[in-house]
């Protein structure tokens, strides 16, 4: 079963559906504006440390990836595994070769 789509005006919009080893993750691509949209959410044995290596991890992906040129990573912790998010998003949000831009962004 496909994941649900909603498609706007012109824009070709894609979800990207996780793996077995990866079931918590999942994309939303903006094609016509190169923008890949990551969420996350952090949970037991998924904290600061794990949640800054899967999203370096996708900086390797999607710096490589022919339709991102600017990744957006959203970060849903309800539960503050994250102790100082201002901190963790101003350590990510960085230059990436192969991308115009990253944003990190943690909302609980």
């Amino acid at each position: 079963m496909d994941p649900p789509v909603e498609r706007t005006k012109g824009n070709q919009i894609s979800a990207r559906q996780g793996t077995p080893t990866d079931s918590q993750r999942s994309a939303t691509a903006l094609k016509a504006e190169n923008i890949v949209i990551e969420y996350k959410c952090a949970r037991d044995g998924l904290g600061d440390k794990e949640l800054r290596k899967q999203i370096a991890d996708d900086f390797l992906l999607y710096g490589k990836h022919v339709d991102c040129k600017k990744l957006v990573v959203f970060v849903y912790d309800s539960n503050q595994h994250v102790p100082n998010p201002e901190g963790f998003e101003n350590d990510l949000t960085v230059k990436v070769e192969g991308l115009d831009s990253v944003h990190i962004i943690i909302r609980r």
